[in-house]
């Protein structure tokens, strides 16, 4: 909630909604997206920590396999 808001027209219509849907088990998941109504299996950190370490994986096997990397004698 912020003050600055107070007096708008719908303030109190978008605070009751916000609290709505701040209660566990009030979100109407038919109005998400398919992949989005069930629970997620992995969290958005794990996903992209996993990625990441994907990522320096293939750059460590694309530079030692590199030209350079041979030439270089690392």
């Amino acid at each position: 909630w912020t003050p600055g808001h107070e007096g708008l027209e719908g303030n109190k219509k978008a605070d009751e909604e916000a609290r709505k849907a701040s209660e566990k088990g009030c979100s109407r998941t038919q109005l998400l997206p398919k992949e989005l109504q069930s629970e997620l299996t992995h969290s958005r950190s794990a996903v992209r920590g996993a990625f990441q370490k994907r990522l320096k994986e293939k750059a460590k096997k694309e530079w030692r396999g590199s030209k350079k990397f041979k030439r270089l004698g690392q």
